[in-house]
């Protein structure tokens, strides 16, 4: 979509806005609106830490459950980028996308437009049944 254009001292100057299209690298975060109310911001270091060196398949996931002791907290990485070999997610992305939807009361989803992993946490009843991390890990 041409804006503008205009003729300064023998330059010529074109200003070119694109609108409606999401930019490279913008988070999208996404509350879950049923579920249990639960705070799990105190396991994002520990649980992106841990999986950045994980290689994740095609439609695959690695998640780690934590118990906080009154709930769970099951955080989830999952590949959405089709790849021979896999991918490796970002622990910056991890980290930054689900201290955003840590402001979600039910948990939530984040994605980076263009990325390739989207980050789940959600505080569940009960106690964790595998893949165990009790608070404080």
């Amino acid at each position: 979509m041409l804006l503008g254009y205009r003729k300064l001292t023998g330059y010529s100057t074109l200003a070119i806005v694109l609108t409606g299209v999401p930019v490279l690298g913008q988070l999208n975060t996404e509350c879950f609106t049923t579920g249990t109310v639960g705070d799990c911001s105190q396991f994002i270091s520990a649980f992106c830490n841990t999986i950045g060196t994980s290689l994740v398949q095609a439609a695959d996931s690695v998640g780690r459950c934590f118990n906080t002791g009154s709930f769970k907290c099951d955080l989830t990485a999952w590949n959405e980028l089709p790849g021979i070999g896999g991918n490796t997610p970002s622990v910056s992305n991890c980290n930054t996308a689900l201290e955003d939807v840590a402001l979600c009361d039910l948990g939530g989803q984040a994605i980076f437009t263009g990325g390739n992993f989207l980050f789940t946490m959600q505080p569940n009843p009960g106690i964790c049944a595998s893949n165990i991390a009790d608070e404080g890990a």
